[in-house]
């Protein structure tokens, strides 16, 4: 009898076993998902807030240029033409220039989006540890009873 009862307790703690690694695998995938949605919600808002500044700043280099080659047109003094000249090619100078350091912004906040997103591996690993062991203390105390 009493080998019988040592047979039955190993294949429940088995099956327990068994049950633990469903459960954390299920759990795993769970929050692995969870995590990728998040970080892939958070890269695509990045992305869209970069775009709305890039075309803002496009729009109003272009409408500054505009301005400027207004100005040249209404003078008819060869030297205010060739100030607008100068004004112009600032202005388009200064547009490449915020372009420049938009598409510097938009590297960094591309690299802080992947940065979070090596930071959510991490905790998730972390996290099924922790319920690895929780499990696993809750499993050897049911064994126990």
């Amino acid at each position: 009898l009493a080998e019988e009862l040592a047979a039955a307790a190993q294949d429940k703690a088995r099956a327990l076993d068994q049950l633990e690694d469903h459960l954390n695998a299920a759990a795993s995938d769970v929050l692995a998902n969870k995590l990728a949605a998040a970080a892939e919600d958070k890269a695509q808002a990045l992305a869209g807030a970069a775009e709305v500044q890039a075309d803002a700043l496009e729009a109003a280099a272009r409408a500054q240029v505009d301005a400027l080659e207004r100005q040249a047109t209404a003078s008819s003094s060869s030297a205010a033409h060739l100030l607008a000249a100068e004004l112009a090619a600032a202005a388009e100078d200064k547009a490449r220039a915020l372009e420049e350091a938009f598409e510097a912004r938009e590297g960094a906040l591309e690299a802080a989006a992947e940065s979070r997103a090596a930071a959510l591996e991490q905790l998730e690993s972390q996290l099924n540890a922790a319920a690895a062991d929780v499990l696993a203390v809750q499993l050897a105390a049911a064994a126990e009873d």
